[in-house]
């Protein structure tokens, strides 16, 4: 068995992906993590990449270069997006053994052991069988991550998201509640359902099955298991959906939806509809239930983009009832239309803007906290570092906050009250 060393270069479902790969690895006696005592210098580093942004691709290369810089002895497996995407940029990196795809990762029957050639497989997304998506769990994480679904066929101008992970699919029903049966059984207090579109779960599955049925088998599980939902699109987030979570307290009070913009025009070039439905949708949320987490991701930058179109969008975001906002630059991938649009964004100006909108974020985050000062809300502490006074929690309504780390019990819902204190911000005070 080789000591290993495992990485993740973007989303939560990559992070999902990563821990099911390793755990795969073990199964199979092929590695054990470095945990040892005294611990061995890894031989096989396992990386998974990411290709969504320019900024992305060059870290996940740049982490690999480092590796096989200081590692001239180990084997790196590049794996994920960008060796889906652009496997001909990995091939000549220092100490790569293994490329492979969305797909090929995560099969069982890649490892050939060790030898003097390159192991190249990518499987195009649109020439892979069509198939349920692959079971993924990260069980590793005080709150751990179950994969529901992957894949995406919308269409995006700016997204090539569909051509790394090929069209939805979903984890048939009876995996999923066997998978978090499992994690219910062995602790775990939530769990977050992840995949490329969630609200897509159950499409292409017999039965007319929707995210719903799923959430009501999930909620039939032993309490205290609470159920957070991962990233909606706008056009999922219906009516009878934000109703049901509402309905029910073990759903954690808690969307994160991406709007990517609000300005009409720049939807419309983006391939996107317009969020006049979802706006109702949100404020009607907010009326009815005023505490529950609205984040949203947010693209600047996309060409055409005018100074008017961000101001409006500055106001837009200011007005609509969101706690947090995820800023992103637009970044230009080969093989998508939008990286043919005309006029493009100066760079500079791009940062001004992405900064602009991260202060808007930290604006609403803190009023979303102050007005949640003296309430009563549960929090699942991350798991401790033995040096530090603080450890992080994150509430049912996604407040990021720090309880003392002497009561906190790891993955454990505890009970807390906000408060603030000045050299440390908000924090949670056990009840």
């Amino acid at each position: 068995m080789f000591p290993a060393e495992f990485h993740t270069i973007g989303c939560k479902l990559n992070q999902t992906e990563t821990a099911q790969v390793a755990e795969m690895l073990r199964e199979q006696a092929v590695i054990r993590q470095t945990a040892d005592d005294p611990p061995l210098a890894p031989r096989l580093f396992f990386v998974n990449t990411c290709a969504v942004t320019t900024r992305a691709a060059a870290k996940s290369r740049q982490l690999i270069t480092r590796l096989g810089r200081e590692h001239p002895d180990a084997v790196i497996i590049a794996a994920g997006c960008l060796a889906q995407h652009d496997p001909e940029s990995l091939k000549n990196l220092p100490a790569v053994k293994y490329i492979l795809g969305t797909e090929a990762r995560l099969r069982t029957d890649w490892w050939r052991g060790i030898n003097d050639e390159l192991l190249l497989d990518v499987i195009q997304p649109a020439d892979s069988p069509r198939r349920s998506a692959r079971l993924a769990i990260d069980r590793h994480r005080a709150r751990p991550f179950l994969k529901i679904q992957d894949g995406c066929d919308f269409g995006c101008s700016f997204c090539i998201i569909p051509s790394l992970r090929g069209a939805p699919r979903s984890v048939p029903l009876e995996e999923v509640i066997a998978a978090a049966q499992s994690l219910s059984a062995s602790g775990a207090e939530e769990i977050v359902l992840t995949g490329v579109r969630i609200g897509a779960w159950g499409r292409d599955l017999p039965g007319n099955t929707r995210l719903i049925d799923l959430l009501c088998r999930l909620l039939a599980l032993p309490e205290p298991l609470r159920i957070r939902l991962g990233s909606l699109e706008p056009w999922e987030v219906s009516t009878d959906l934000v109703e049901f979570v509402l309905s029910h307290p073990r759903i954690c009070p808690h969307l994160h939806i991406p709007l990517q913009h609000t300005v009409p025009s720049v939807l419309a070039a983006m391939g996107r509809p317009a969020l006049n439905h979802t706006r109702d949708i949100l404020f009607e949320l907010h009326r009815n239930a005023p505490f529950t987490a609205i984040g949203a991701d947010i693209i600047t930058g996309f060409p055409g983009e005018t100074d008017d179109d961000f101001r409006r969008l500055v106001a837009d975001l200011d007005a609509l009832p969101l706690t947090y906002l995820h800023a992103f630059s637009f970044s230009p991938r080969p093989g998508t239309p939008a990286a043919h649009l005309h006029p493009g964004i100066p760079g500079r100006l791009t940062k001004e803007r992405v900064q602009t909108l991260l202060k808007l974020n930290h604006f609403k985050k803190a009023v979303f906290a102050a007005r949640q000062m003296n309430r009563w809300l549960k929090v699942i502490p991350d798991y401790k570092r033995t040096d530090s006074e603080w450890i992080q929690g994150v509430t049912e309504n996604y407040l990021h906050i720090p309880v003392p780390a002497q009561s906190a019990i790891s993955g454990k819902q505890q009970r807390i009250a906000l408060s603030f204190q000045p050299q440390v911000g908000f924090v949670g005070q056990p009840l």
